[in-house]
């Protein structure tokens, strides 16, 4: 017998409530249960709970169960009298003769096993009943075909044919095939068209008297989602699921299967409970089933409360804590599992904690779901991204094979994506598992994520900077320590934007870093490195013969005569374009370390090198003067000019004097000359600086016989490294700069000196620069190289004023108010924009300088990417002749432009003055018309004349 037919009076309800709460449904349970534990209910009254513990034990020691049907009282009265009123007569057709209305209502009213002790009670067969059941609805009602299918022609053959086969209720319709139907008379249209109006027929009589047939329909929408299998807590006969084959079913499935009226009847109190939104069940059964003050352990424990600190707030010991936190686990959770399965859609998915924040409206509600659906047995809890799936859904052993896995695949860092494909077999076989949920797993586990790529351990700063190389970049990098190097520059840029990492230390180090497998990193170049897995397949193939080759050689074998030795080969058949590569791909295939690799030159690994720099050295002596580049490939002709740099780099001693000839210290003749004075002379006139030409200049005049005994008059470099020589432990000195000790902190470069003169608050004037280069005497590649670090690091102000860049930073604010400016005026302008034409900047926001349309250009190629700018080939930057476009304009060059300005204007042929006169009404010229427009493939000059 059912709880709520043994408590079946009011003053019960909250007992049932309880009872079932903790899984009591049938009385037969109670035997097993604490049933004083009915005490602790609150809100119930002793005297309550004193009456159904009596109850109970009344059951237990007698059997005593007081029971009364379900059926209305008046109903069971009616029955009860007309048996007694006639013992002559068939008990079951005392039933049989109620009403078909009273009828209905009694069945209605029932549960299965009432409905069955009824019967029991009349000797009344279930199958005989059915019978009369179905007739409630209609299932045997005769069907009035000609009222039916009166506006159909020729229907009166169906109608016959009918009549015939005495088909005459909806039941008997139902059997029709109508596919196979073939009544003479009855053409196929018509035989369509009937079929239609019988089945429209059968659809309105189901819905409207037929609900026993869609007893689930009235379900509230809030527990559709509902697997079956939850169902069996609220009495889900386990037998049904297995019949109609439901395990994987949910609540919104049942309204498509046709049950038996015999399981109808079995699913009444399932549907009962099912119009109630689960979650008004778990709430009720969560306030009033618990004791508040267990309530408040509880949500204090599920917040994240230590067992200490809710014990020392209640004033019990943890263990205390502990066991009050899990009884109300293990009494909630079938009510929890409910309600979580109530709000996932998809079950394969999983369900993401967090939105309960905002799918459950009282927020205590929502902490104690996420604390009790974790421990449960029907869900697994992924901590590491707050998830719960159904174990169901999870193939055995799924995350120690997805461990094992991640450690041979991820140990040293790999691509995201990469590693999902390695993986797809794990990863394609369930839906649970993302992408996001692989990254949060491998973080939980102690692995590391930059970007896209991953490690399941740590990784190096050299395995990060590989990986952006190989992602971010065309084909190679310079690396070396350089602090101006735009590729690495660029390069740091990378990391932060897209792995959210910065290396705080200088590129030296950053490059050793890069560098330090040369597995991974080729020597490609002087100073440029290509990741390994960009080496071209040809390039290796070639690599293989040269290297067996020079494995049958002896001796030191020098990259520069192996590139010249293969260079046909190489040039032809590979990328390998300089001896750099040929050496780092060398080094690359060379596994088992047969060869010892140097900068220069290559040896059998045990094998002593050749000592071709002492020999060079000797050669230089044996002269007594300098020897030039001819005079030493006659006795060295495995030697060339690279190869010389190479020798003269090692060795302090020799000295370069400029016009492809050297020299060593050794072979100078001094006379007690005092440079050093000069030297330090030169350098406090100069704020502690001083260049060759200076140096030069300052011994020319002091000592020129010095210069003329050495035969190096007018060689500004040989008299510089002759002062190296002599002085460089006690200078800075790197060609062609002498800085001293004071100016340790300034890079011996000649940009970092121009700023070191001419700097002033971030602000650097041209006219400065130029007095400054002629000052200290430098020459013409100083001047470009200044002016090219110029334009890279700082914005242009005017015609001569440049404004370091991070003295100016935009807000987002700033940015976006610009933006829009901009915006506005390209939709005015027809899409584009010369800066030169913006005469008023009274609308732009102050940014504490002056607007010029050099600022506004740096401004928009520094922050916003959605433009782009255009400009004519003009070699002095000091006028402006950029143009704005956006990003995704089809418009790429000036001539582009011109042309798109020509077909808009109309015209056919343009004169030069039409041209130009064309040009600066739309700010694209100014005096002259740009020379490219002469040689355009967009804009075309033939008989002076222009077209396009």
């Amino acid at each position: 017998m059912g709880i709520e037919k043994f408590f079946d009076e009011m003053k019960f309800a909250g007992i049932v409530d309880y009872l079932k709460g903790n899984n009591i449904l049938d009385v037969s349970q109670l035997k097993d249960f604490d049933y004083y534990s009915l005490y602790d209910i609150p809100g119930l009254s002793l005297d309550v709970a004193e009456e159904a513990i009596q109850k109970i034990e009344d059951y237990i020691e007698n059997g005593i169960v007081n029971e009364e049907d379900d059926a209305p009282k008046e109903l069971t009265e009616d029955i009860e009298v007309s048996v007694h009123e006639d013992n002559n007569t068939d008990k079951t057709k005392n039933v049989l003769d109620l009403s078909i209305n009273d009828l209905r209502i009694l069945v209605e009213s029932m549960d299965y096993d009432s409905f069955k002790n009824l019967y029991e009670h009349f000797k009344c067969e279930i199958e005989s009943f059915e019978k009369y059941y179905h007739d409630i609805y209609g299932i045997k009602e005769k069907v009035n075909l000609e009222l039916l299918l009166k506006d159909i022609a020729r229907s009166h053959y169906f109608i016959e044919y009918c009549k015939e086969n005495h088909i005459e209720t909806i039941d008997d319709l139902k059997q029709i095939d109508f596919n196979d139907l073939n009544i003479r008379g009855l053409g196929k249209k018509s035989v369509y068209l009937i079929r239609n109006q019988i089945n429209k027929h059968l659809e309105d009589y189901k819905v409207s008297n037929n609900p026993i047939d869609n007893i689930f329909d009235n379900v509230n929408p809030a527990n559709l989602n509902i697997g079956i299998k939850n169902l069996v807590f609220l009495g889900m006969p386990e037998e049904i699921i297995s019949q109609y084959h439901l395990q994987d079913q949910q609540v919104k499935d049942l309204m498509n299967i046709q049950f038996s009226f015999d399981d109808k009847m079995r699913l009444q109190n399932i549907v009962k409970n099912l119009k109630i939104d689960i979650k008004d069940i778990f709430e009720t059964k969560f306030n009033f089933a618990v004791k508040k003050r267990n309530r408040d352990i509880f949500l204090m424990r599920a917040e994240g409360h230590t067992l200490n600190y809710v014990g020392n707030a209640f004033d019990m010991t943890r263990e205390r804590v502990r066991q009050i936190a899990s009884k109300i686990c293990t009494k909630m959770a079938p009510y929890t599992s409910l309600y979580i399965d109530s709000l996932i859609e998809d079950k394969e998915k999983g369900f993401e904690l967090y939105k309960l924040d905002t799918l459950v409206e009282d927020s205590s509600m929502a902490i104690a779901l996420k604390s009790i659906i974790k421990n449960t047995d029907q869900y697994f809890y992924m901590k590491f991204s707050d998830k719960i799936v159904d174990k169901d859904f999870i193939p055995d052993g799924f995350f120690e094979s997805l461990e094992s896995r991640l450690k041979t695949l991820a140990e040293n860092g790999i691509n995201i994506y990469e590693l999902i494909d390695q993986i797809s077999d794990l990863m394609d076989t369930q839906s649970f598992f993302t992408e996001d949920d692989l990254k949060a797993y491998i973080l939980f586990n102690g692995g590391k994520i930059y970007g896209d790529l991953v490690s399941w351990g740590s990784i190096s700063v050299g395995e990060i900077c590989r990986d952006a190389i190989s992602r971010y970049f065309n084909y190679d990098i310079s690396l070396n320590d350089d602090e101006n190097n735009p590729e690495m520059h660029q390069l740091r840029k990378i990391l932060k934007d897209n792995y959210n990492f910065t290396y705080e230390n200088g590129n030296r180090a950053l490059t050793s870093a890069i560098v330090r497998d040369n597995k991974q990193m080729v020597l490609s170049g002087r100073s440029r490195y290509l990741p390994a897995s960009k080496i071209d397949p040809d390039d290796y193939e070639v690599i293989k013969e040269i290297y067996e080759d020079l494995k049958q050689q002896e001796g030191t074998v020098y990259y520069n005569d192996l590139f010249n030795k293969y260079q046909s080969q190489l040039l032809t058949k590979t990328t390998i374009d300089n001896y750099n590569y040929l050496h780092g791909l060398l080094m690359y295939y060379d596994d088992g370390g047969e060869f010892t690799f140097t900068r220069d030159y290559m040896v059998k690994s045990g094998r002593e090198p050749e000592k071709i720099d002492e020999s060079f050295i000797a050669m230089i002596k044996e002269k007594h003067a300098p020897v030039t580049y001819d005079e030493v490939i006659a006795k060295f002709p495995s030697l060339n000019q690279t190869r010389i740099g190479f020798i003269q780099g090692r060795n302090r001693e020799i000295i370069f004097c400029g016009n492809k000839s050297w020299n060593v210290i050794s072979n100078i003749k001094f006379k007690h000359e005092n440079f050093k004075h000069i030297l330090d002379l030169l350098i406090l006139e100069n704020k502690g600086y001083c260049s060759e030409g200076l140096l030069y200049d300052g011994i020319a005049n002091v000592y020129p016989e010095f210069l003329e005994r050495n035969d190096i008059i007018g060689n500004v470099s040989a008299v510089f490294h002759i002062i190296q020589y002599l002085y460089k432990d006690q200078y800075i000195m790197r060609y062609p700069h002498i800085l001293s000790e004071k100016l340790s902190n300034i890079p011996a470069n000649t940009f970092e000196i121009t700023k070191y003169f001419v700097e002033e608050d971030g602000i650097i004037d041209l006219n400065l620069v130029n007095k400054l280069i002629a000052k200290l005497k430098w020459g013409a590649r100083a001047h470009n190289n200044i002016f090219s670090s110029i334009n890279n690091e700082y914005y242009q102000l005017s015609k001569t004023l440049f404004l370091k860049k991070d003295k100016l930073i935009l807000s987002s604010q700033t940015i976006k108010e610009i933006e829009t400016i901009l915006d506005k005026k390209l939709e005015c302008n027809d899409s584009y924009l010369p800066l030169i034409s913006i005469t008023n900047y009274e609308e732009f926001p102050a940014i504490g300088y002056e607007w010029t349309s050099f600022l506004l250009e740096g401004l928009i190629k520094q922050y916003m990417d959605q433009y782009k700018l255009i400009r004519t080939e003009v070699g002095d930057r000091r006028y402006q002749r950029s143009i704005l476009l956006f990003a995704n304009s089809d418009i790429n060059e000036y001539d582009q432009l011109v042309g798109y300005v020509m077909d808009k204007d109309g015209g056919i042929l343009y004169t030069e003055n039409e041209l130009l006169s064309l040009l600066k009404r739309h700010c694209l010229a100014n005096k002259n018309i740009p020379q490219e427009l002469y040689h355009s493939k967009v804009v075309h000059y033939l008989n002076e004349l222009f077209t396009c």
